[in-house]
């Protein structure tokens, strides 16, 4: 090669490695990165945060439902079931499953006049099947018998909330005559024993 051609060479190769504002391809590729990089962490952070959120949100609302399915006039329980519809937004067929479980709670099997075993049994059979399918999308393999049976709930407990739902209903119903004037509350006044009286 002729000196004459060597040169022509370099300065061709010179000029091939120059790019626009006199900077080379690598610099601006560096360049790039340096500004983008940071971007599309924060980003990459935001969309993985957005994506843990929602998660724990459908955890809480699936492990409160779990935990209290054989309870579910708690609040928790309430709050939760009526979280459903908000955290399991995308997914369809749980929608669904609640609204079959919130038609047979509003139907009048479910009233207190007509309430029977039958109507909460077939409530525990509805909600089952809508934890079964809350587990599916949480990643969880719990089947329908599984979620319906293997629940512990001491007797002892069921007695008590019992006791307290009748109590509350007695006192409802006494407010309630009362303030219709078709009950009446004795007052007994009690002159105090001496005995009783504070030491001076």
């Amino acid at each position: 090669m002729t000196p004459a051609l060597s040169i022509c060479f370099l300065q061709d190769a010179a000029s091939q490695s120059v790019t626009h504002l006199g900077l080379k391809t690598s610099e601006w590729i560096m360049i790039a990165a340096i500004i983008v990089g940071p971007v599309l962490a924060v980003v990459t952070q935001f969309i993985w945060q957005k994506m843990r959120q929602k998660r724990d949100q459908k955890l809480w609302v699936f492990s409160t439902l779990m935990i209290n399915r054989n309870t579910p006039l708690v609040p928790d329980f309430v709050r939760a079931a009526n979280y459903i519809d908000v955290v399991f937004y995308d997914n369809e067929k749980i929608r669904g499953r609640w609204k079959t479980v919130l038609t047979h709670l509003s139907s009048d099997a479910y009233k207190p006049e007509n309430y029977t075993p039958a109507a909460f049994e077939r409530f525990r059979d509805l909600l089952a099947e809508l934890l079964s399918e809350m587990a599916e999308d949480l990643g969880y393999k719990y089947d329908h018998t599984h979620i319906k049976e293997n629940a512990w709930n001491p007797s002892q407990h069921g007695h008590e909330f019992e006791e307290k739902t009748r109590m509350r209903s007695a006192g409802v119903r006494l407010l309630e005559g009362l303030v219709e004037g078709n009950r009446s509350l004795s007052v007994t006044v009690v002159e105090p024993s001496p005995n009783l009286n504070p030491r001076p």
